[in-house]
């Protein structure tokens, strides 16, 4: 094999060196030429940018009769959703935009067959181009009427989720990362599938079924549910109870750690253990804990 020169490597690395800075004058340029455009320069634009933070504008607002919609499906693959009780007769569905958003970032509103879907069109990711500095974010404030007390089934892979004052049938959430705030909801079944992220959870449940791969899940209950199960494969989960009539608790530990507040017997009994609960942890740790 030939032996490469010297010479070689010192213009190897001049073309390297002059490619960088080609790349970064046209960066520059793109951020004079934008900036100068919006009266903004230096340290506060770049903190703007990288900020989960935007002054997002409504883009859109729309009100959707309830047509018999038994179901509300809201499935998104990056931005926040907020979701909130109201005392119209309509969903309302307003949505907010800043930065290159496209129109099929925007909610598909479909109501048939009884279901309500609000899908995102685009793919809905937060990003910064190379030779224009600005970001996507997206926002959506949905209110559901009060009389709706059907089945509420949220889908998302990022983004921050926030919901409360809900009542419904069943609520299920299936989220991949993000951050989940919800307080204050009733719900008959509460079903929980996260990959990643963060939940902080309260309210009135009679079932929880909640699977969590990794992450942080913290859920509050108002009153003991009939029912609990529990599968923690890595990350940390609490859930806190008041005191009741009594349950029974099947645990099941490969690694971490299992905590319950509650004196149960050799059989998991705790009073009449009525209620049946189950938590398995494969990795990571669980708690039961007694509601203050």
């Amino acid at each position: 094999m030939k032996k490469l020169s010297p010479k070689f490597f010192v213009i190897f690395k001049v073309a390297i060196w002059g490619t960088i800075a080609i790349f970064l004058t046209l960066v520059l340029v793109s951020f004079a030429t934008e900036q100068s455009t919006r009266g903004r320069f230096g340290l506060k634009y770049i903190k703007d940018l990288f900020s989960r933070e935007c002054e997002a504008e409504i883009v859109r607002k729309q009100e959707v009769p309830p047509d018999n919609a038994q179901v509300i499906k809201i499935e998104w693959g990056y931005g926040d959703v907020s979701v909130s009780p109201t005392d119209g007769n309509n969903f309302v569905v307003v949505e907010k935009a800043a930065g290159k958003w496209q129109k099929s970032d925007l909610f598909e509103i479909t109501n048939a067959n009884g279901t309500l879907s609000l899908k995102q069109g685009g793919s809905g990711r937060n990003f910064v181009t190379f030779f224009n500095l600005r970001k996507r974010c997206l926002k959506r404030e949905i209110s559901i009427p009060r009389s709706f007390k059907g089945k509420v089934y949220v889908k998302f892979s990022s983004g921050n989720f926030e919901i409360a004052g809900i009542e419904a049938e069943s609520l299920e959430l299936r989220m991949t990362s993000g951050v989940v705030k919800a307080e204050a909801l009733k719900s008959g079944v509460l079903l929980i599938d996260m990959t990643s992220g963060i939940l902080d959870m309260s309210g009135a449940f009679s079932e929880i079924n909640a699977k969590c791969t990794s992450g942080i899940m913290k859920i509050q209950a108002d009153e003991a549910p009939s029912k609990m199960i529990f599968d923690i494969t890595s990350g940390t989960a609490s859930i806190s109870i008041p005191e009741n009539e009594g349950f029974t608790l099947s645990q099941s530990k490969t690694s971490g750690s299992l905590k319950c507040e509650f004196e149960v017997d050799e059989f998991g009994k705790y009073k009449n253990g009525s209620n049946q609960y189950a938590i398995k942890v494969t990795s990571g740790s669980a708690k039961l804990l007694r509601k203050k």
